[in-house]
């Protein structure tokens, strides 16, 4: 890694094309099904070295909202809970003057976030996986098992990002991935409402009832089976709608005004605030996005390609 550079990366958003929960796990977690895919929106990471610097820590740290959000202590604490964790596992396994500490501990972090925080797009996780992996790219010590390992102790998305996959299958906490190869290609309309969804709160709400788990030959049947991928999508939705709707009512209207365009498919990602609809092109997406701008003057609306 050269520490007289300037790095640029993107740190992209995902969208849950499906969540079923199975059960509540011994450690309160709760058991789930989905797909995730990555889209287009992104956030930049700007990576810088300085000198003077001796030491990594919170103030190395710094965001700048283009969603008019104020940034929240949880999206910043991901990222330096990521980089400490590398700290941590070099420190123990070369000493604490090894050359790759040293370049770390120099780091500074800019991240440009336009993924809306609280919307179910996974914009805190993708940060802290992306910086990751750029950390395994660069420094060459450390095994994908190395930061996989340190992703599954911050966050059950952040996998998923530091994997770098375009499109997977996620079971147990949503952190055991299958990654599989994009088959069918559509546009996503993605209605952001400016107001957050609390993902503690949304599952703490959550009442489960006693539904048929997807079982594991299904599961590897995904992989290689493109129809019954798309045929699950389509079929089961996000059991947690009804929860986020009963929390944060305007979510139902938004979902109603989407089901009123000729989307093919429609719901809530994770926990919310974020919904969006599935279009066959380009256009069609880009036509049904300017009627749902002028829906309500507060919502974000972004189009994405997806693949799945």
């Amino acid at each position: 890694m050269d520490i007289t550079k300037e790095y640029i990366v993107k740190s992209y958003a995902k969208l849950n094309l499906f969540l079923k929960i199975h059960d509540i796990l011994p450690d309160e977690y709760h058991e789930v099904c989905t797909i995730l895919t990555k889209i287009n929106l992104h956030d930049t990471i700007t990576i810088t070295f300085d000198k003077t610097q001796n030491e990594f820590s919170s103030s190395s740290i710094s965001m700048v909202s283009n969603t008019g959000q104020s940034i929240d202590t949880i999206q910043h604490n991901l990222v330096l809970d990521g980089v400490m964790e590398i700290l941590k596992l070099l420190k123990i396994r070369y000493g604490i003057r090894h050359h790759s500490i040293e370049q770390i501990s120099r780091m500074k972090i800019k991240i440009n976030k336009k993924i809306p925080i609280g919307s179910g797009m996974g914009g805190g996780s993708s940060n802290v996986g992306t910086i990751m992996r750029f950390l395994y790219y660069h420094l060459k010590n450390l095994s994908i098992e190395d930061i996989v390992s340190i992703s599954n102790k911050i966050g059950v998305d952040v996998a998923f990002f530091t994997h770098n996959y375009q499109c997977a299958l996620g079971t147990h906490k949503g952190e055991r991935l299958l990654k599989l190869r994009p088959y069918y290609h559509y546009y996503a309309v993605i209605v952001f409402p400016n107001f957050s969804c609390n993902t503690s709160y949304v599952y703490h709400n959550f009442s489960l009832t006693k539904t048929e788990k997807i079982h594991n030959e299904k599961i590897l049947d995904m992989s290689s089976i493109p129809e019954l991928r798309r045929d699950l999508i389509f079929n089961i939705g996000n059991d947690l709608e009804n929860t986020a709707i009963l929390l944060y009512p305007e979510i139902s209207y938004i979902l109603r005004i989407i089901a009123s365009t000729s989307a093919i498919y429609y719901s809530m990602t994770g926990s919310g605030s974020a919904c969006f609809g599935l279009f066959k092109n380009k256009r069609e997406a880009l036509l049904n996005a300017k009627k749902l701008q002028n829906t309500k003057d507060n919502w974000s609306i972004y189009v994405s390609k997806v693949n799945f």
